[in-house]
């Protein structure tokens, strides 16, 4: 029976290829089509009892063979779900962790100064400094201007 695995990109097609060459052992192709790419791909049919009778006209499989069929179609379709699902949790943990390499959450203005300097592009930047503006008459009243302005 042939299978197709359909993907939106040519790597992707070919880590498929790859996955079942090594996992399964089994040989594909792989084809382009309306910019996707297509592995193509065969397993053993799927095997159930054959009629006991010889029909001369097409015979009525039964629904047990149906069912087998169907079965074994679905297992196929679910092995290709799995790997998709496997390929995408592979993405998310190397996207996590990649996050790690990052600058740590940088706090204060200084700070932020000197991180874009270092970086060489604190000329493209302004940093703001919060200022604090307190005055006291008989109370101390506080202001807190909106940095972003």
């Amino acid at each position: 029976m042939k299978f197709t695995f359909a993907s939106q990109t040519k790597e992707q097609a070919e880590k498929f290829a790859g996955h079942i060459k090594a996992e399964r052992q089994i040989d594909s192709s792989i084809s382009e089509k309306d910019g996707k790419f297509f592995v193509e791909y065969s397993l053993a049919d799927c095997c159930y009892d054959k009629p006991t009778s010889s029909c001369e006209t097409p015979c009525t499989p039964s629904y047990d063979d149906l069912s087998r069929v169907t079965s074994y179609i679905f297992k196929e379709m679910q092995y290709q779900v799995n790997w998709l699902w496997a390929e995408i949790q592979y993405i998310s943990s190397r996207f996590y962790a990649h996050q790690e390499g990052h600058l740590p959450p940088i706090k204060g203005a200084d700070k932020m100064e000197k991180a874009l300097n270092t970086l060489g592009i604190g000329g493209d930047y302004e940093v703001i400094k919060p200022v604090v503006y307190a005055r006291a008459n008989g109370g101390l009243e506080v202001d807190f201007p909106d940095a972003k302005k």
